[in-house]
């Protein structure tokens, strides 16, 4: 009888991280009304900036995963900072 090998992959894990840098804008349209329901008033906004970002995914079982990300956007005078989390399903 020949030799066999038999390698069984109990666990497999990944961490992977992130890191970007993109550029962002925003477009903010306003309507203003008086106290009887007539527009008085109407303002449209944009800005351009920057964003820079980072985070990290983990694979926790075979087709799951979860994952974290934090976002700094600049625009000029105003700044927003996101945070996102989440479950991913892998097909």
């Amino acid at each position: 009888m020949p030799p066999s090998i038999k390698q069984t992959v109990c666990e497999f894990r990944v961490i992977a991280g992130r890191a970007r840098h993109d550029w962002a804008w925003t477009s903010t349209n306003t309507t203003v009304f008086n106290l009887a329901g007539t527009q008085i008033g109407d303002l449209s906004t944009s800005s351009q900036g920057w964003t820079l970002g980072g985070g990290a995914e983990w694979m926790f079982a075979p087709h799951w995963s979860v994952f974290a990300e934090y976002n700094f956007m600049g625009f000029g005078g105003s700044n927003i900072q996101d945070l996102v989390a989440g479950v991913n399903y892998k097909f």
